[in-house]
Order: C-alpha cells, then sequence, then structure tokens
C-alpha cells in the first residue's frame, strides 16, 4: 500500500492549526506519479525482502537517493536541442523499525502507558512532499495504530449508531459524533509528537 498523504491535518495531531488547503497548495505539494512509482519501487522490495539494503532495521542511512536525470537529445531544424527529464526527489524512509532504542513504541495519545498497544503496520507507507531551501524530497511514513485508543473509538461510534436507532434529539447526536470523531487512534510515523516521544525515550 504505497500512496501520497492528504491528511496532513489530522496525521499531525494539530489539526486545530491548520486552515483548509486550497487547490493551489494542494498542486504545490503534490507529487508526480514518476515519484509515486518510485517510491512503490523501493516499498515493493521492502515488503518482498528483495531491497539491496536489506530489511529497514538494517540500514545505516534512512536516505534512499533518487536516480540522476538523463539528458535527452533531440534534434530540430535548428541542430540539436539537449534536455533533461524530470528529476525525481530524494527519498527519506521514516520508520520506527529503523531505531534499536526500543521494540516497543507510544501511543500520541496514550504515551507509553499504550505502548504494548501500538502496532506498526511495515507495508502500509504514506507519502507527503517536503519543501527544503535546496530542494524538495519525499518523506514517506509507516501506518502506526493503538488497538486501546481504536476500541475506545468503537464504542463511541456505538454510542453514536445507538443514539440514532433511538431517534436521539439533534443536539445529542451532534455532541456524540464529536466525541467519536475526535477518538482518534492512528497516525504516521513522521508524527511529530511521536518522533519527541521516541526521542526522549
Amino acid at each position: 500500500q504505497v500512496m501520497q498523504d492528504e491528511e496532513d491535518a489530522d496525521e499531525v495531531g494539530y489539526a486545530d492549526d491548520f486552515q483548509p488547503v486550497t487547490d493551489e497548495e494542494k498542486l504545490l505539494g503534490s507529487m508526480p506519479d514518476e515519484q509515486l512509482l518510485l517510491c512503490k519501487k523501493h516499498t515493493d522490495m521492502l515488503k518482498n525482502g528483495t531491497h539491496p539494503n536489506g530489511a529497514i532495521h538494517e540500514w545505516d542511512n534512512l536516505w534512499q537517493l533518487a536516480p540522476l536525470p538523463v539528458c535527452q537529445v533531440e534534434w530540430g531544424g535548428n541542430g540539436a536541442i539537449s534536455s533533461m527529464e524530470p528529476k525525481l526527489m530524494n527519498m527519506f524512509f521514516m520508520s520506527p523499525k529503523a531505531f534499536p532504542i526500543t521494540t516497543r513504541y507510544p501511543c500520541i495519545y496514550g504515551g507509553w502507558d499504550h505502548a504494548s498497544e501500538v502496532v506498526i503496520y511495515l507495508s502500509a507507507w504514506f507519502w507527503r512532499r517536503v519543501k527544503d531551501t535546496s530542494a524538495d524530497f519525499a518523506m514517506g511514513g509507516q501506518k502506526v495504530q493503538c488497538k486501546c485508543c481504536r476500541r475506545a473509538h468503537d464504542k463511541k461510534k456505538q454510542a453514536y449508531d445507538m443514539a440514532v436507532t433511538a431517534g436521539a434529539d439533534g443536539e445529542v447526536l451532534k455532541t456524540l459524533k464529536e466525541q467519536w470523531k475526535s477518538a482518534r487512534f492512528s497516525w504516521r510515523s513522521y508524527n511529530p509528537d511521536f518522533l519527541r516521544l521516541l526521542t526522549k525515550k
């Protein structure tokens, strides 16, 4: 599973600090299909165990450099015209499994108390474009989920569904729906709260 991450506000955990993303901003932050295919190539090799660097916990460097652009020569009426293919971005694989400091991982909502319930989905990679002063790069993050927070989320969803079935009034439904929707349980491995908790460890 490789996809472009378009849920920045929800995934970083600071949804209230984000304004709605405009169409122009989405275009600036998007990645070309060629880049996503390159990311998929690396993640597929990781998944089937054929990556030349081995499993990700064996990597010496989480950076993977993109191939250099290829020079193409075209012959036109005024002679040879050289052009470069669009430059692909370097990739950074933000995987918690690359950190040998721990085999248990914190929950961004429940902290280390939920560590025994946190699961990292090794084959689920999400990609975002990171703007840099010299050159943009692609950052890949794995899906991380807390089973404890998931159970709390499901209970609140069940309470909302029961209220709908019972014909509760609008204000009650609104409150229950807000409680259900705010009960988050998943994030990406490049989430800043997650990285801060790991760094402190």
